[in-house]
């Protein structure tokens, strides 16, 4: 499925194509919220889970790499560089 294809679904069936077809990479928390990301052939998706309500309330599709940021500075990669 493609990024203009699956940003046709509903957030119920965008869910159910990541449980089925993503890849978890990450996550990370902003504004009450746990956010998963995951890869899903050749772009990426967010699903925001609030933990206040215990429910998902939102699934962003992210196409550029730019985007990533967020992610790629919780990485720490000091043991592979001190090796």
């Amino acid at each position: 499925m493609d990024y203009l294809t699956f940003n046709k679904l509903s957030d119920k069936g965008k869910c159910f194509h990541i449980k089925n077809n993503g890849t978890y990479l990450a996550t990370r928390k902003e504004s009450g919220c746990w956010i998963n990301l995951y890869s899903i052939n050749h772009f990426f998706a967010e699903v925001w889970f609030q933990l206040v309500d215990n429910k998902i309330v939102f699934v962003n599709t992210l196409e550029a790499s730019s985007a990533m940021d967020k992610y790629l500075e919780k990485i720490d990669i000091s043991d592979l560089i001190d090796a």
